[in-house]
């Protein structure tokens, strides 16, 4: 009676082990498959225009007319730099 016991309650304890496995398993692909909705839904609002990454909207609102700033006051210095030095030229003879 003890040794049948002891199978029953092994066999117990693999169903159980089993079931915990499954759970796990389970868990593990619920998890991926709700990670790649989550990146697809993002895709598909940012498509519509309806969401926007917070670091490219700083870079665009931000960043770049601070840059396209920056830029075109070095240009306007170089012409300018330029436009002196042409000057200067007329009144110095360059062999």
């Amino acid at each position: 009676m003890k040794q049948h016991a002891m199978v029953a309650k092994a066999a117990n304890q693999k169903k159980k082990m089993i079931e915990v496995h499954h759970h796990l398993v389970a868990r593990v692909m619920a998890k991926q498959y709700l990670r790649d909705r989550e990146t697809h839904a993002f895709q598909i609002l940012e498509n519509m225009g309806l969401y926007e990454d917070p670091e490219t909207k700083l870079a665009r609102d931000e960043l770049m007319p601070w840059l396209y700033s920056e830029v075109e006051s070095q240009v306007r210095r170089t012409f300018e730099t330029e436009a002196y030095l042409r000057s200067k030229r007329k009144f110095i003879q360059i062999p």
